[in-house]
């Protein structure tokens, strides 16, 4: 899943249900969350610290990874992930990390319509 532009509490309140559709959608063996695009995150450290605290924050059973490469962002995703810190939760710098944390060498990324979950 990836993000572009302004990041919202509202659109990351909204990612436990993305999750869950793309869940049931697609036999995923790892999640990946590319911030990479994200021009601004207007999100409280409060808010973070909330998220982090819910159990459907995350998928279960696979790893979990989020790529920020901006200070900010990546800071913000290092507090979910001490705070959520059972979750196996990792947080890269760059997709290629990501990719090569998961032994992932030529990925195949497709579109995944969620509209009929």
């Amino acid at each position: 899943m990836c993000y572009y532009g302004d990041v919202t509490e509202d659109e990351l309140r909204a990612v436990s249900s993305i999750t869950a559709a793309l869940s049931a959608a697609v036999p995923a063996v790892a999640a990946i969350l590319d911030v990479s695009e994200t021009t601004n995150l207007d999100v409280r450290t409060q808010f973070v610290n909330n998220l982090a605290h819910l159990s459907d924050a995350l998928p279960k059973g696979i790893p979990t990874l989020i790529v920020a490469p901006r200070d900010a962002v990546y800071g913000m995703a290092r507090m979910f992930q001490i705070i959520n810190d059972e979750s196996g939760l990792q947080v890269l710098r760059t997709l290629d990390e990501a990719l090569a944390s998961l032994g992932v060498r030529d990925p195949v990324f497709v579109p995944v319509d969620l509209s009929a979950t």
